[in-house]
């Protein structure tokens, strides 16, 4: 994926989050220029949150995590933020759910609403980056 896909699809959310955790920490993208093209389309929160749920993820998994270390370094989330949702819901019942749950330190942090952990993006880690590399006969399951 490309770095203005990627920037957009963390902006404006259209599939599943834990997709773009595995592409934060597979693709080949300059960290730097991310940060910058997310910010000027208003996702600066939400690659925030993305970026601290890989860098969790990758640390289970024992992968390299040093370009979302460089996102963490360089996002900076205003204080006067408004809450985002994370993922894109079609219904608004599952909006209420999301908005009503507890919230996590994470989430508090980057004001995003969201039920995405780094240990159920670690094991997304495993099916889509881990075992490719394990074996070259490996095909991950296709996006949904």
């Amino acid at each position: 994926m490309d770095i203005d896909t990627l920037a957009e699809q963390i902006a404006n959310p259209k599939e599943n989050p834990k997709y773009l955790v595995v592409d934060l920490l597979q693709a080949g993208y300059n960290p730097l220029q991310l940060v910058e093209k997310v910010a000027q389309r208003g996702g600066t929160q939400r690659l925030m949150y993305l970026a601290k749920v890989a860098y969790g993820a990758a640390q289970m998994k024992q992968y390299d995590a040093s370009r979302v270390e460089q996102i963490i370094a360089h996002t900076k989330i205003a204080e006067s933020a408004q809450w985002v949702h994370l993922a894109p819901y079609g219904q608004d019942i599952t909006k209420h759910f999301v908005e009503s749950s507890p919230k996590t330190a994470l989430e508090l942090e980057c004001r995003v609403h969201s039920t995405l952990t780094a240990k159920e993006a670690a094991d997304w880690v495993d099916l889509y980056i881990t075992r490719d590399y394990l074996s070259r006969n490996y095909a991950a399951p296709p996006r949904r």
